[in-house]
Parts: structure tokens; C-alpha cells; sequence
């Protein structure tokens, strides 16, 4: 099998004794070998990803060519970064966006199963609320079909804003803490202005949102929601009062 040199070490030659420098690919017999990999001296070297890995199929690190291994863990990466190099450049961007929006997708329904509230409840006890969810979630569905990362991420971002709604109306957690992709940090959600005053007697510096004030950016661009965020990111105390719409005509 194929090493890759992590440590110098030396090994006898008909010549007298030689010293491997981390990076060389050597080959060495089996018992030689179990002995430096359990010294951490060497990896085994993988022929499709062409480095040294910690765990790879012995015929990959053997073979050649088309006789090499293709039931090696590490074939299906290969292929993959092979196949997107043959792509044009606007088709890997696609791909990579997808891949970024299925990573974001899983990361929102990860988040929303932390949680005990389910939809059935949420259409029973907040009728409303309920369709508004579903209107964001079918946003989400479309922009991830046309490939519109940045929907993709405005959409999320309302669905948690909506669901931490319900969770406070249905006298759920009294803190909540949420990852905003739109504004790019953590923010804090709470019941009250009573709950804020105590997460800032705890140290808490992200800035914290009431469900009040939560209900009253559901209607905001995504322009205005960073003025807003930011105001309340300088001046923790700051409370939103009123929301009112400018016309962009005058």
C-alpha cells in the first residue's frame, strides 16, 4: 500500500539508512507500516483524492488507473469535484447555490423540530398566523426551485420571525434565540419588555425583540428591517412604537 510521510522517520536501505521527509508517498510493507500509522508517522494515501487520508480502501491506495478501487469512501467526492469542473461556471454557481439553500433548509427544520409547537396547534389556536406561515413556506419552496438564494434567505428568515411569534402566543419559551441569515447575527426574541430588562441584567449584548415589536416587522423590507435592527443593535433599550409606510413617490 501508499503512505504519505507525516513525521520524518528513517528505514534501512541496502545502502545503510534514509530519511523520509513529511509529504513523500512511499510504499511499505503491511507490519512496517501498522506500526508507524499507530505512531502517527504515516497516513494512508488515497488515489482518488490524491492525499493522505485516516481511513481508505487498500486497493485505492494500490491501484492504477482504472483497476483503482471504485467502492473507496472517497470515489463519490472525486466524481463530484470532477463532474463540477466539467461544468460552466453559471451551472456550478447553481449547483452551489442549491447545495447552500438544502444546508439552510435542513438547518431551519432542525431549528423548528427543537421546539414542541406543531402546526397542528399553530392552525388551531392561530388560524391567521397559520396561513401566514404557510404563504412564507410556499416563498421558500418557489425560490429554492428557481434558484433565488437571496429569497431563499428572506423567506427563512420570516418563517422563524412568524413561528417565534406563535411560540410566544401559545405561552411557549420565554427567550428565544434566533440566527438571522437577512441580518447576518443572533437576536433575541422575548414575551415582554419585563423579559428584555432581565436579559440585559444577564449580560445579554445581541439586540432583543419583543413579540410585539416581532408582529410589527412582518410588514417591513428587507431594507428597512436592517435600519431597524441596527438602531436597535446601538441602543439596547430601544423600543419600536409605531411602523408606518413611507411613500416613495414624494
Amino acid at each position: 500500500m501508499r503512505y504519505q510521510v507525516i513525521d520524518a522517520f528513517k528505514v534501512k536501505i541496502s545502502q545503510g539508512e534514509m530519511e523520509l521527509q513529511p509529504g513523500q508517498v512511499i510504499t511499505l510493507p503491511h507490519d512496517l507500516a501498522i506500526r508507524l500509522l499507530n505512531e502517527g508517522r504515516i497516513k494512508v494515501f488515497c488515489y482518488w483524492l490524491n492525499n493522505a487520508v485516516d481511513d481508505c480502501q487498500g486497493t485505492c491506495s494500490e491501484g492504477v488507473g482504472m483497476k483503482t478501487n471504485k467502492e473507496c469512501p472517497h470515489f463519490k467526492t472525486y466524481l463530484k469535484e470532477r463532474l463540477l469542473k466539467q461544468l460552466p461556471s453559471e451551472t456550478r454557481e447553481k449547483t452551489n447555490s442549491r447545495e447552500v439553500m438544502s444546508q439552510k433548509y435542513n438547518e431551519l427544520a432542525e431549528w423548528l423540530h427543537s421546539h414542541d409547537l406543531t402546526s397542528d396547534e399553530i392552525k388551531e389556536t392561530l388560524p391567521g398566523l397559520y396561513l401566514d406561515i404557510q404563504d412564507v413556506i410556499e416563498r421558500l419552496d418557489n425560490a429554492f426551485i428557481v434558484e433565488d438564494l437571496t429569497g431563499f434567505q428572506d423567506a427563512l428568515d420570516r418563517i422563524k420571525l412568524l413561528y417565534t411569534e406563535a411560540l410566544l402566543k401559545c405561552g411557549r419559551n420565554v427567550a428565544i434565540k434566533v440566527y438571522s441569515e437577512l441580518l447576518g447575527c443572533h437576536l433575541w426574541v422575548v414575551n415582554t419588555d419585563q423579559d428584555m430588562h432581565t436579559l440585559r441584567s444577564q449580560g445579554i449584548k445581541e439586540a432583543i425583540y419583543t413579540a410585539g415589536e416581532i408582529k410589527k416587522l412582518k410588514s417591513m423590507s428587507k431594507n428597512d428591517l436592517k435600519a431597524v435592527h441596527e438602531v436597535k443593535r446601538v441602543f439596547e433599550n430601544s423600543k419600536i412604537e409605531e411602523v408606518t409606510k413611507h411613500n416613495e413617490n414624494l
